[in-house]
């Protein structure tokens, strides 16, 4: 799969919990923390412009950091289960963002042969699996939302065509 390919997919990913929520009238903590996953995305995208890996990933920790505060600010203003996840996503990449760096100094960077290597793409890989940990929870108000609408219409027309055909 291309780079481009991935990034395009990469960006109607992100988008996606952002869009949801707002076309189901979440409230604005849900609106603005998926919003907040875009100008992470956003950010990273520029970082890449300017480096490459893993120069450009210097800046995720920081980044990252502060998103975990914003969560842990906004999961204290209304406790729910999601903002806590969120913010739990963010303490761990900020954890991995750390333990990478420390390892990868050790090995010495690029130069560092195939463990530095194998580090950097498994790094890259944790850190993916966390954003889309991080996109699942952000899309969770607006999912659930729908699936409860979902759920109550569907059950709403079985009742109606079970009492239709009882008669």
């Amino acid at each position: 799969m291309s780079d481009e390919l991935q990034t395009t997919i990469w960006g109607l990913v992100v988008f996606l919990p952002l869009a949801l929520n707002l076309a189901t009238h979440r409230r604005v903590d849900a609106v603005g923390l998926s919003g907040l996953l875009v100008l992470i995305w956003t950010l990273s995208r520029l970082f890449w412009l300017f480096d490459s890996p893993p120069g450009s990933m210097e800046w995720y920790a920081p980044v990252d950091f502060i998103a975990g505060v914003t969560c842990f600010t906004v999961w204290k203003q209304g406790r729910q289960f999601w903002k806590l996840a969120l913010t739990a996503t963010f303490a761990t990449q900020v954890a991995l963002h750390t333990a990478f760096w420390a390892a990868w100094t050790q090995l010495g960077g690029w130069g560092g042969g195939f463990e530095a290597d194998t580090l950097l793409w498994r790094y890259v890989a944790l850190n993916n699996l966390l954003f889309v940990m991080q996109i699942v929870c952000a899309i969770s108000p607006g999912g659930r939302h729908v699936a409860v609408r979902t759920i109550a219409r569907v059950s709403g027309r079985l009742r109606r065509y079970r009492h239709a055909g009882a008669r």
